[in-house]
């Protein structure tokens, strides 16, 4: 064990309410979640799952998660709230895992369940939950926890089929994602902060976790098999620069530690780029002063190393689902710095300390769930009307002036809407014929009603121009690497080639993203449409073949 002067656990209320609290709380605050409609390439990974199963030269072989997507499609099809349910019941499944995590190594419930509480409702889960595609990262949390509590358990009673499930548990853990690597460093980890004298028990350590390490060498032996250097060197994460990496360290613990207005600090250290030097600096020196206050602290120390070795794998690469796994190290040490600076005090203040940090974590969250509860009825609302409009014209396909590809930065259609609509009229609309898909822009909203204004003419059949209102809404560019990644920034003048057409960069806003374009359509073969936020207009019929029809590849 962990603690040295472990409290009572049976005494107060046993863990069965706090399973019914955590779970009562979870599906009260969640339902609304479960109507999320479909969004961005959900359809894409769900359709294509069963043929990802037995892919194994694939990039990511993650079959566990897929096999959930293929089996939900078998029980749900076009159902997107049963797939909404698997995320729900997986996160709050890690919930309860958390619990007993804290208590396995705090033997203290209060402690335990205050980390659980936190963990439920961390505001950055919100895309891991509420995104169907982001439960790569929910089932992969579960496996892990999994393996590293029945690993505590061996530890404590030596039954050989404790160590069995946790290997298993930890080989489903690297099947569900990549990130799972970091394990055998936690299990080495926690074996050093048991030991009497730490520094010398590191040989010991690596003994007992010697199964772990050789199953994740097994498992990169198997993926350079398959995919040769590209299982160990991913051109996202090929960023080698320490000083990167410590801004990056510094990023996440932010969004951990604020519960909200990401995207308006990060506009300000955009703007200010000294300022976010100062905010790593300032992040590195909390993390030194908690190693100094708390190093005699074992619980402490090993919340903290869990947090950071579980972001060791990611470090290179800042994306906020990646967060869902260190959280729970996160999460046990915001719980065990309340209790150490309220022990001496009535306990009932931990209570009330720990709520008001929860409430305030919940409010934030609830934002971020009401986001992705509009963005869903955006897409519903958008692929209804496209759906309509092409079984009542029997359109053979559809050009979008534009497409709604996020909403407050929670994505839209950003990806996928060749599947999507395909899925939709095939299993809602049981239209017998597959369609063709365009889309000569892409728009980020701040607001469901921020619609673009139109200037076309027929008589111009192959121009166009969109405007919308400086903070209301601005254009993307997803399919230019550059411009989307960063390394070229937009610039009035500057023409963006696409597939069904070429785009010209004509009005910037304040922070340099684009609020006006002019598109020249360069496929005419596609009948034209427009959405104005309450019909799907056909502003013109396909005009010709011009030798591009069913020979162009269709990256939508």
């Amino acid at each position: 064990m962990l603690a040295n002067n472990p409290e009572n656990l049976w005494n107060g209320i046993s863990d069965r309410w706090v399973y019914a609290v955590i779970l009562f709380l979870g599906i009260l605050f969640f339902y609304p979640s479960l109507h999320i409609d479909f969004l961005s390439d959900n359809i894409r990974h769900i359709l294509s799952a069963r043929d990802e199963l037995g892919n194994l030269r694939a990039r990511y072989y993650r079959p566990v998660v897929v096999g959930t997507l293929w089996l939900d499609f078998l029980i749900w099809g076009p159902r997107s709230m049963g797939y909404h349910l698997t995320n729900l019941i997986f996160h709050l499944i890690n919930t309860l895992l958390v619990f007993h995590l804290g208590k396995q190594i705090f033997r203290q419930r209060w402690v335990a369940s205050g980390a659980a509480f936190l963990f439920l409702l961390l505001p950055i889960h919100g895309i891991s939950i509420f995104w169907i595609s982001g439960r790569t990262d929910l089932i992969m949390t579960t496996f892990y926890l999994l393996s590293l509590l029945t690993f505590i358990q061996w530890h404590e009673e030596k039954r050989p089929f404790l160590r069995a499930i946790s290997l298993l548990a930890f080989g489903l853990a690297l099947l569900s994602k990549e990130m799972a690597v970091s394990l055998p460093m936690v299990l080495v980890g926690f074996l050093l902060l048991q030991a009497d004298r730490p520094l010398g028990a590191f040989r010991s350590a690596l003994i007992r976790t010697a199964p772990y390490w050789g199953l994740l060498g097994a498992f990169f032996a198997f993926r350079i098999a398959m995919v040769g250097k590209m299982a160990v060197v991913n051109p996202e994460h090929a960023v080698l620069n320490p000083v990167a990496w410590g801004k990056h360290l510094a990023i996440y613990f932010g969004l951990l530690v604020i519960p909200g207005f990401h995207r308006e600090i990060a506009e300000v250290f955009g703007r200010y780029p000294a300022l976010l030097a100062v905010a790593t600096m300032g992040s590195l020196g909390v993390l030194l002063w908690l190693v100094r206050t708390f190093y005699r602290d074992r619980q402490m120390l090993f919340a903290l190393g869990f947090l950071l070795l579980t972001l060791l794998p990611v470090i290179r690469l800042v994306m906020r689902w990646y967060l869902y796994l260190p959280s729970v190290g996160f999460c046990l040490l915001v719980a065990r710095v309340i209790w150490k600076i309220l022990q001496s005090r009535r306990r009932w203040l931990f209570g009330v300390a720990l709520a008001l940090v929860v409430i305030v974590y919940a409010g934030f969250l609830h934002a971020e769930q009401s986001r992705w509860i509009s963005a869903g009825q955006l897409a519903q609302d958008f692929s209804d009307a496209v759906c309509q409009l092409v079984t009542t014209r029997q359109l053979p396909g559809v050009l979008f002036t534009y497409v709604p590809a996020e909403l407050q930065e929670v994505p839209v259609f950003m990806y996928g809407m060749l599947k999507y609509l395909n899925f939709k009229l095939k299993y809602v609309f049981h239209h017998p014929d597959t369609i063709r898909v365009g889309i000569l822009s892409h728009l980020s909203m701040q607001h469901p009603i921020a619609f673009p204004w139109l200037n076309y003419s027929p008589d111009v059949p192959d121009r166009l121009s969109l405007t919308v209102r400086p903070g209301e809404a601005f254009f993307i560019f997803p399919a230019n690497r550059d411009i989307w990644t960063g390394k070229r920034h937009p610039v009035i003048g500057d023409w963006v080639n696409d597939d069904y057409g070429r785009v010209k960069i004509q009005q910037l806003d304040e922070l340099g993203r684009v609020t006006a374009v002019q598109i020249r359509i360069t496929d005419l073969t596609l009948p034209l449409v427009h959405w104005d936020g309450g019909a799907m207009r056909l502003l013109r019929p396909a005009l010709r073949d011009n030798g591009l029809s069913g020979t162009k590849k269709n990256r939508n």
